[in-house]
């Protein structure tokens, strides 16, 4: 089973996304495989690492269907899942209320021995459903 950690901050640049990449390329081998989850619909890391926003990823997860081997995208040697096609902050907020944010989270932590789960800026429903799943925050 994977250890999931949350990065989470307050508002809009406060390095979650950066922080998540450099931890998960740091420690990618070190503690086994690391994986990277992208949960907020500014798409942080699929801005620094170039990645298409157009494609599946967690939100084709969570309403089902899609498998998490399906989305992967290698980031310089590191597993991640991007957010996918049409996240919004109300779409994310639906998929936390109704428990399948969550759910598409441990999905995609399965294979994995550490997982960063890039999260939106606040303490809202979707940082909430993040935190239900996770082992530790980074704040």
């Amino acid at each position: 089973m994977a250890r999931i950690i949350a990065v989470v901050g307050p508002g809009g640049g406060t390095g979650r996304s950066t922080t998540a990449l450099h931890l998960g390329h740091a420690l990618n081998g070190i503690v086994g495989s690391v994986r990277l989850v992208e949960a907020s619909c500014l798409a942080g890391l699929s801005n620094l690492t170039g990645l298409r926003q157009d494609c599946a990823g967690l939100v084709q997860m969570a309403q089902g269907g899609v498998d998490p081997n399906q989305v992967l995208a290698s980031v310089h040697g590191v597993a991640m899942v991007p957010v996918g096609r049409g996240a919004t902050m109300g779409v994310l907020s639906a998929l936390a209320g109704s428990g399948d944010l969550a759910r598409a989270i441990e999905a995609a932590a399965q294979d994995a021995d550490l997982v960063f789960v890039d999260a939106p800026s606040g303490a809202g429903e979707v940082t909430k459903a993040i935190l239900s799943v996770c082992d530790s925050a980074i704040v």
